[in-house]
């Protein structure tokens, strides 16, 4: 499984960077299940971050690996994803803001500088 990424930049194009990425993770869960056609579940050798930019220096292309989910990364990855669906699914929930959320480079979620809304 590849997951192709296009942009000026890409800070996680390292084998260490994406060794616990949960995206990349989620692929191998769906090619593990069947759930991607054309993908045959017992050939699954990991999972690849393939970023192309022509900002990257000598190349234009970097490439991350992923090894493939063992027993128990799998199994806490499954935990996870319960967890998670069952805290979105709450009546409520917090919304902790990221480093990047204040960055005045990137500032790609101005929306948590804005004041808690709560409804009548």
């Amino acid at each position: 499984m590849i997951d192709l990424k296009t942009g000026r930049s890409e800070a996680r194009v390292s084998d260490d960077k994406v060794a616990t990425d949960a995206q990349l993770a989620a692929y191998q869960l769906a090619v593990g299940a069947g759930a991607v056609p054309g993908a045959e579940q017992g050939q699954l050798v990991g999972a690849r971050l393939l970023v192309l930019s022509k900002t990257l220096k000598g190349t234009d292309y970097r490439m991350a690996q992923q090894m493939p989910l063992d027993a128990d990364t799998r199994s806490a990855l499954l935990e996870r994803i319960v967890a998670d669906a069952e805290a979105m699914a709450a009546h409520s929930f917090t919304a902790y803001p990221d480093v990047h959320c204040n960055d005045d480079h990137f500032a790609v979620c101005r929306l948590h500088t804005v004041k808690p809304v709560s409804a009548p």
